[in-house]
C-alpha cells in the first residue's frame, strides 16, 4: 500500500510539473485533482460501515477522479505532441 500511495504521488506531481512546463493550467488542475482523489479514496473504502450511500459516494469520487487523470492526459500529450521537434522530411500528418 505504501509503495502504491508513493507510485501515484511521483505520477501526480509528474504531471503536474509536465503540464505547469506546458502551460497547461488546466491539465496541472486536473493532475492535481486526480491526486487528492487519490488520497481520498483510501479512507473511504478503509470505513468497517459501507453503507450502500457510502459505495456510491466512493464509485462517484472514483469517476471523477478518473476523468479529472484522463483530461489531464488528454490535454498534455497534446500540449507536449504540439511542441515536440518532428525529424526533417516527415510530415505530422498522414494522408493515404
Amino acid at each position: 500500500m505504501v509503495l502504491t500511495i508513493a507510485a501515484v504521488t511521483v505520477c501526480g506531481v509528474r504531471l503536474i510539473l509536465l503540464a505547469r512546463a506546458a502551460g497547461d493550467t488546466p491539465a496541472a488542475s486536473a493532475a492535481g485533482l486526480w491526486l487528492l482523489g487519490m488520497y481520498v479514496l483510501g479512507p473511504l473504502a478503509a470505513r468497517p460501515d459501507q453503507s450502500v450511500a457510502l459505495q456510491w459516494v466512493e464509485q462517484s469520487c472514483n469517476t471523477l477522479t478518473q476523468a479529472a487523470l484522463l483530461i489531464a492526459a488528454l490535454r498534455l500529450a497534446r500540449s507536449l505532441s504540439r511542441s515536440a521537434p518532428h525529424p526533417a522530411g516527415l510530415s505530422r500528418t498522414v494522408t493515404p
